[in-house]
């Protein structure tokens, strides 16, 4: 038997290793549980599936990567009702959730990252996020306006 005083720790430096035309694909999976006081709870499921094409790579092993989201699902659960949505289907969206979700499939942005896998610029996500506010019914884009620039005033604040 061995004790685990006589094994040292190993320290590995991981690193990207991109390759300019190579690919990869990625599915992300997110599930979310939002609780309103006074109102309940709603959940929400998406998968998205995204792929990564390696543009360039420089000699400092930054990569220009595009990234481009090529499928999407979304179930809700709650408050205004339950839907599923698949992109893969022939059905629309019903709710402001599943219609965001929708708007980006086969869009995409780009973005620059390191040798160490530190994003370093991403850029795109302007149209992005216009395309997908224009598919929105107009009583949604306010608030979903709102919430897409919390995240953007919470890394202003703890920077």
């Amino acid at each position: 038997s061995i004790s685990p005083a006589a094994v040292e720790a190993e320290q590995v430096v991981l690193r990207q290793h991109n390759e300019e035309g190579s690919q990869l694909v990625y599915r992300v999976t997110l599930q979310q549980e939002i609780q309103m006081p006074g109102l309940g709870s709603e959940v929400i499921n998406q998968t998205e599936t995204m792929r990564w094409t390696v543009q360039s790579v420089a000699p400092d092993g930054d990569a220009t990567i595009t990234v481009t989201t090529e499928h999407t699902s979304v179930e809700l659960v709650g408050l205004a009702g339950n839907e599923f949505y698949d992109s893969d289907s022939d059905d629309a969206p019903a709710t402001p959730a599943a219609q965001l979700a929708a708007a980006r499939v086969g869009l995409s942005y780009s973005m620059v990252m390191g040798a160490d896998g530190r994003v370093k610029a991403v850029q795109g996500t302007e149209q992005l996020i216009e395309v997908m506010l224009a598919s929105l019914p107009p009583e949604a884009v306010a608030m979903v306006e709102q919430m897409l620039r919390l995240p953007t005033l919470l890394i202003l604040a703890f920077r």
